[in-house]
């Protein structure tokens, strides 16, 4: 009667207690009393129960250890009757009941410190091919976090069993209402596997989700891939280099000035002079000046111009200093390796108008600062594709970002599978936008975060973590070049080379293209009779003003 009603009165003290309690006392009159009990507790593997029971026949209750082992979960349990100096005692080590001599309440203060086998314990593991971290192909497993993984399931004498997330666009979970679903991270929240690694990051959204972190492995930075900058001599505006948009913005204005000026002098002139002024034009005007200032038609000043002739010759010695110092430049720009600008930092790429285009949906709320409205705005030029193939399209119109991870030297993709010809196009940006700290991902009382943790720290302090990492890596970046290529960065050259038909291939082009744009056009004179024979008509009429230069009343200047 007394352990009835010890064991009434308790059950809505269970409830109360076991969120703040990890040791439990339960008194049950029989052995479904203990299991009503046993339902109530979440039995992670910190908590520790003390089992009570009535005097009940042998048979019965040696079923009940060997069937009912299940029933306690992860938790270490001791169970005894009230007329029996023998206990049967659960470890979360040794998944079996084994009879010890009890000592009474001692039992629930001791802890499992030093105990480091599991004698061959299953343990599932969820994972999937991510990366440099993990990868699956029976009998084959490589990666750099698997390989951690391995050799403490070695030292703690443990048998694994993998578990496949299934869903491609959330490969590790969405979290709702505070909870991981569906992916790795939803397969330790639900209880469905006990471990699960592949780049997690320690982050917020993984406190109180149902999941438990392990200690850091590694730091590692996330960066973006962006288009490699090109050498500007290479391109055809490299001709344009030596000068900078303001200046060149002034010689344009100076120009234009000045063709308005020199007609508006000559207009004046005409007036009182006797001589019939050649610059009355604009359209003559511009084109004389145009060619001053190429350096292909010096014009000479006399005095017949008139005060004409003060503005020439003072053209003539601007253009020869402009022409003298864009010529020396040029030859610097073309001999030395400079290279187009290449965005950095997100700002940059915002007012760039680059993309990110992913098939994985990214976190953004752990990725940027969505109070920073710069990232907010790059939030939405995220483009999620379906397909490899959209996505190897986007990066080859060269307005797109790939973002990775940057370590050791080395950079590697996230989870996706992109050609190296896509990516030779792209180099690693100088810039980390944000830094994690990776570990392995536990459901929550897991008996093996405790042992993991400590098997973690001996192997972070003796540098097995950072060998295993590195050489994973390396032994990677051999069978994927880009991971070599794309940190090759462009850097400016502090010193002159040769000059190469390489470095004039810009200014091949430029000529190539006025030569297709003259062609075009005496094409189109060619086919059109009516405009042929205006030109034939007005040569003529200049020939025969040319002839009777002399015969005029006025003398052209």
């Amino acid at each position: 009667m007394l352990l009835r009603g010890i064991h009434h009165s308790s059950r809505p003290l269970v409830n109360s207690f076991q969120q703040v309690c990890s040791g439990f006392y339960l008194i049950a009159e029989d052995l479904s009393g203990m299991e009503s009990l046993l339902s109530k507790l979440k039995r992670w593997a910190r908590h520790r129960i003390l089992c009570v029971l009535p005097l009940i026949p042998e048979e019965e209750f040696q079923n009940f250890l060997e069937n009912k082992v299940g029933l306690f979960r992860d938790a270490e349990v001791l169970v005894t009757m009230t007329e029996s100096s023998i206990g049967y005692q659960l470890t979360y080590t040794l998944r079996r009941f084994t009879p010890i001599k009890y000592h009474g309440m001692q039992w629930l203060h001791e802890t499992a410190r030093g105990k480091q086998d599991f004698h061959g314990r299953e343990i599932k593991v969820a994972t999937f091919n991510c990366s440099t971290f993990s990868r699956i192909n029976y009998p084959y497993l490589d990666g750099s976090e698997m390989a951690i993984f391995l050799e403490v399931a070695r030292r703690l004498n443990l048998t694994y069993r993998f578990i496949v997330p299934n869903g491609s666009r959330f490969p590790l979970g969405v979290l709702k209402d505070g909870l991981w679903r569906g992916g790795l991270l939803g397969l330790l929240a639900s209880d469905e596997a006990d471990v699960g690694f592949c780049g997690l990051w320690i982050a917020n959204n993984k406190i109180g989700t149902g999941v438990e972190m392990s200690v850091s492995l590694k730091r590692i930075c996330m960066m973006y891939l962006v288009p490699r900058p090109v050498p500007l001599s290479s391109e055809w505006y490299g001709i344009f280099s030596p000068f900078t948009m303001n200046l060149w913005l002034a010689i344009i204005l100076v120009y234009l000035s000045v063709s308005l000026l020199l007609p508006a002098i000559a207009y004046l002139d005409s007036k009182i002079s006797v001589f019939e002024c050649r610059y009355l034009t604009f359209k003559r005007s511009w084109i004389l000046l145009a060619g001053m200032l190429l350096q292909g038609d010096w014009m000479r000043s006399t005095h017949s111009q008139g005060p004409c002739r003060h503005l020439i010759a003072w053209w003539t010695v601007f253009s020869l200093l402009i022409g003298s110092v864009f010529s020396g430049s040029l030859a610097s720009y073309l001999t030395r390796s400079g290279y187009t600008w290449k965005p950095e930092t997100i700002e940059d790429l915002v007012s760039t108008g680059y993309l990110w285009t992913t098939t994985r949906v990214p976190v953004v709320a752990t990725l940027f600062n969505l109070n920073d409205p710069v990232h907010q705005e790059w939030t939405r030029r995220i483009r999620v594709v379906k397909t490899q193939e959209e996505l190897h399209n986007a990066l080859r119109k060269l307005d797109n970002v790939v973002m990775g991870i940057y370590t050791f030297g080395i950079f590697s993709l996230m989870d996706e599978d992109i050609e190296d010809n896509v990516l030779k196009a792209y180099e690693v940006s100088s810039y980390c936008f944000t830094e994690f700290y990776l570990g392995f991902a536990f459901r929550r009382g897991s008996p093996y975060l405790k042992f993991f943790n400590e098997q973690l720290k001996n192997m972070i302090e003796t540098g097995f973590i950072h060998y295993y990492m590195k050489a994973t890596m390396e032994r990677t970046m051999k069978e994927k070049k880009y991971m070599y290529q794309v940190t090759r960065l462009s850097k400016n050259s502090a010193h002159g080379s040769n000059l190469t038909l390489a470095s004039l291939k810009g200014i091949l082009e430029f000529w190539v293209c006025g030569l297709l744009i003259s062609t075009a056009v005496f094409c189109a004179e060619l086919a059109s009779d009516p405009l042929a024979g205006y030109l034939r008509a007005s040569r003529f009429c200049l020939l025969r003003k040319s002839v009777g230069l002399f015969q005029d009343e006025k003398i052209v200047k």
